[in-house]
């Protein structure tokens, strides 16, 4: 397809279906290309997005052996394992062995942050650059070794890309070995310096970067993303189907470690032990994987559902059949420096949004937008806002925003910009 592209996005993620780096760049495609721009997207042979009239698409593997071996199963599962590709398994498992051996010597382990595929990727975006200079380079999303072969290929041109981090590169949760975490802070000095603008998803992710690379404070900001909003169509079971009189709180997303419905469970149970009227009223639904030993207990309760994880478009649309949309963060650190992607598509549906987190920045565009906040970590703050919530879903009002709080196509041309 000999399309001139206005811009070269670079992730390893993209395509795939419940894999949250992979709708994050999704939904960054699909932005730009609202805006009427031409794309060229250089990825993962694990992705399975294909070309279409104005997106180029470019799948380059990762010399890694393990992480060759995971493209090509995906590939396949996917049906697009060319002969090519094929034929790139010896490489694979010489080279890839040998690299993946070096890894685990600096670093103790195997990392996500898929670095053989800078390898091949960065000759291909230079390649790409070289023919049409002028497209923006907007790395985004997904492992770092997007944002390293942008910058890579961009010192042979003068313009330098735009890198937008999904999590913070260097998180206060990451353990690594003193060596690694040198390389890791040499590494994204070096990101930040070579490129012209580096955005974070969250003010505290920004700050953390600010305070390490203040030679560059003023390359560093932070930009809420927003996401791609879908209709919610009449084929969506009717809400009339479910029982009348009900509070549908849902859930969407996986369950485990420090992210559980433990403590919400005890302050649901202080409102029924407080509340006689609330028995029988609140249904409790998580649509996704819980991975948590007390899935059994959580089984057990009558106000409780497991619903499996659908396809995404299809989840919004049974969220959007919801009262309550109920989000809640890990109890450690890393939720001071994220926000979890599905809030922007909580926001999207316009519905009542009850948080548990320990976010100042959470807390404040939920207060923003009608919904309500609770710190994760106490029972009784969790109590009080689920039962404002519930008061509010009995009484039949809605605080509701009046429209998306965050509009992915603005967001991302802020990032660029176009």
């Amino acid at each position: 397809m000999a399309i001139k592209s206005d811009v070269l996005v670079v992730s390893y993620d993209s395509g795939g279906s419940g894999h949250c780096p992979a709708i994050w760049a999704n939904d960054k495609v699909h932005a730009l290309e609202s805006l009427g721009k031409r794309i060229t997207l250089v990825t993962s042979h694990a992705s399975d997005l294909t070309s279409s009239e104005n997106v180029r698409v470019l799948k380059v593997p990762s010399v890694s052996f393990a992480d060759f071996r995971f493209e090509y199963s995906k590939a396949r599962s996917n049906s697009q394992a060319s002969l090519l590709l094929t034929l790139f398994w010896p490489v694979a498992l010489v080279l890839g062995s040998i690299f993946d051996l070096g890894f685990r010597v600096l670093a103790g382990t195997l990392s996500q942050g898929r670095y053989s595929w800078v390898l091949l990727a960065t000759p291909m975006i230079i390649a790409l650059k070289l023919k049409n200079p002028s497209a923006v380079l907007f790395a985004t999303g997904g492992a770092s070794s997007g944002p390293v072969s942008a910058v890579l290929a961009s010192m042979f041109s003068k313009h330098k890309p735009v890198v937008e981090f999904q999590d913070p590169f260097i998180g206060s949760m990451m353990e690594m070995r003193t060596l690694a975490s040198r390389v890791m802070l040499g590494l994204e000095r070096f990101i930040v310096r070579h490129s012209r603008k580096i955005v974070f998803v969250t003010l505290q992710a920004s700050t953390d970067a600010q305070e390490r690379n203040k030679s560059f404070f003023g390359k560093i900001e932070h930009i809420y993303p927003g996401s791609r909003t879908f209709a919610v169509s009449n084929m969506s079971p009717k809400k009339s189907a479910f029982k009348t009189g009900i509070v549908q709180i849902l859930h969407m997303g996986t369950l485990y470690g420090s992210r559980n419905l433990n403590l919400f469970f005890e302050a649901l149970d202080s409102l029924y032990a407080r509340r006689k009227d609330l028995k029988g009223k609140v249904l409790v639904s998580n649509m996704g994987a819980v991975i948590l030993p007390e899935l059994p207990e959580y089984l057990l309760r009558k106000d409780f559902q497991h619903l499996e994880q659908l396809e995404r478009e299809p989840a919004v649309q049974r969220a959007a059949l919801a009262d309550i949309l109920l989000l809640v963060q890990h109890t450690d650190e890393r939720s001071a420096e994220t926000i979890p992607y599905k809030t922007y598509d909580y926001l999207n549906l316009n519905k009542p949004i009850l948080a548990l987190s320990n976010s100042l920045e959470l807390s404040q565009i939920i207060g923003e937008t009608g919904g309500f906040f609770a710190q994760n970590s106490s029972v009784v703050a969790i109590a009080e806002s689920l039962e404002r919530a519930i008061n509010l879903c009995l009484s039949g009002a809605s605080t509701a925003a009046s429209g998306p709080r965050f509009h992915l196509g603005e967001q991302v041309s802020r990032a660029l910009n176009l």
